[in-house]
């Protein structure tokens, strides 16, 4: 995959929580630092799945 910079920008609160948990994320994942911009990756990709999924053109129903 090839990457492409986004620059952003974010509140002051919301920034404090992306570090919060990078910091969270790093102390469990076995000695690996995680970054601020993992998490917003994460988030975003997260989210991105979430939305497609209820925005869907053809969304998929759950079989009951």
């Amino acid at each position: 995959m090839t990457e492409k910079p986004l620059a952003i920008r974010f509140d002051v609160e919301t920034i404090e929580r992306l570090d919060r948990l990078a910091e969270n994320m790093s102390k469990r994942s076995g000695g690996v630092r995680v970054t601020r911009s993992d998490v917003v990756r994460v988030a975003v990709t997260r989210g991105l799945d979430a939305l497609e999924a209820e925005f869907a053109e053809n969304p998929k129903r759950k079989k009951s």
